[in-house]
């Protein structure tokens, strides 16, 4: 599985992928913000690549949490069609 932002992608194997959305579920916005210099309050996202964190605003931390959460579902679903 792959998440890019801007112009960055990295990469995440099944039981990583499965954490981050574990992960993600459980933040909420305005538990995590940060302001930052720019004025504007930002969470910052661990992403498993010990190196490798993003900033997201209010509203590209939901953005993000809504589609990752949907393509977990999805492959979910993928995965029981599968084994049918």
């Amino acid at each position: 599985m792959g998440l890019m932002y801007h112009q960055v992608m990295i990469g995440f194997d099944e039981i990583n992928f499965a954490a981050f959305i574990r992960y993600l579920k459980q933040l909420d916005f305005e538990q995590y913000k940060f302001p930052c210099l720019d004025g504007v309050d930002r969470v910052f996202i661990e992403t498993y690549h010990h190196d490798i964190q993003f900033t997201f605003s209010e509203e590209e931390f939901y953005t993000l949490k809504a589609g990752a959460i949907e393509a977990n579902e999805q492959l979910q679903l993928i995965e029981m069609i599968r084994k049918l």
